[in-house]
């Protein structure tokens, strides 16, 4: 299943964990009272998986939907991930770090050991180890209920967390400004998802709409990026198109 995704800048994430919310730290961040950092296991390592609850699968840029590939082979820097407790910025606080590991070179990664799930799930993230400027700060939904009977030395397999580089994104803010729309995608962040059915099937026709954000208008993409991805010909497109994975997004959208 595809998975709403929140991409923000840097010293900020966008909708929950909240735009505002100010995020302690890089990779490894404790959050909260607590600023510490954790310790970030690498790639590849030797990971105890008995132990604790355990997150597995791939990172995609949510504008290519291509992997999330780092190394020397694509003079990318290193991405870090790391399972977030979005719990404390439900009410204003700072979200949690509770584990956190470099990605592998091929886009892949593992998150071991979590004691438990919080009850509103977990924020799969994912970042630039080093703030080098390559990919926004983004985090995707896993719900708890795909982790029901999870107990030590369980894993969840297959999660798709997504991403998106900093090329796309600009690309992304100015055919929007192109449109009169001067909210800033790298300051402000932006809500990502796709609509579909109940068989998982790309829906055309949709609108969505996001609480408190009547302002903040939704982009819809289509499959014809000649005329920018959010339109057809000089307009701006009003509902999800299939040809476009009825992607959308809603920029600076609120928690």
């Amino acid at each position: 299943m595809r998975q709403l995704t929140l991409a923000a800048a840097l010293a900020l994430l966008t909708a929950c964990p909240g735009r505002g919310i100010e995020y302690e730290g890089g990779p490894g961040g404790n959050g909260g009272d607590d600023t510490a950092p954790i310790e970030v296991s690498e790639c590849g390592a030797d990971l105890d998986l008995t132990t604790g609850i355990n997150i597995k699968g791939i990172g995609l840029d949510v504008g290519t939907g291509e992997l999330l590939t780092w190394g020397e082979d694509t003079g990318t820097a290193a991405l870090c991930v790391s399972a977030i407790d979005p719990t404390p910025a439900v009410t204003g606080g700072v979200p949690t770090t509770l584990v956190a590991s470099t990605m592998c070179e091929d886009g892949s990664f593992v998150l071991a050991g979590l004691d438990e799930i919080p009850a509103i799930g977990i924020m799969v993230q994912i970042e630039d180890c080093n703030e080098e400027g390559t990919v926004m700060r983004s985090v995707s939904g896993v719900a708890a209920d795909q982790f029901e009977g999870f107990g030590p030395g369980d894993t969840l397999d297959s999660v798709v967390a997504r991403s998106l580089d900093i090329a796309t994104r600009d690309a992304w803010h100015t055919e929007l400004d192109g449109y009169g729309y001067g909210h800033d995608l790298g300051a402000e962040g932006f809500l990502a998802g796709y609509v579909l059915d109940s068989s998982q099937t790309e829906v055309s026709g949709a609108t969505v709409t996001c609480g408190g954000c009547s302002d903040r208008p939704t982009w819809y993409a289509d499959g014809d990026a000649s005329d920018g991805i959010f339109a057809t010909g000089a307009n701006a497109n009003t509902t999800s198109q299939a040809a476009g994975d009825s992607f959308f997004i809603v920029p600076a959208a609120r928690i």
